[in-house]
């Protein structure tokens, strides 16, 4: 988390979407892609 406070970290935007209207909730996310390719973190051994 420290990279994502000091602005350190590289990311690539990969979707938005604005709505203009009144909105229940919202979600967001950020992910790091090598720990979603791994097969440890994915659950895999």
């Amino acid at each position: 988390m420290e990279g994502y406070h000091d602005g350190s970290w590289e990311y690539e935007l990969i979707g938005s979407q604005e709505i203009k209207k009144h909105a229940e909730g919202a979600s967001g996310a950020i992910a790091d892609i090598k720990y979603l390719r791994s097969k440890i973190t994915a659950g895999k051994t």
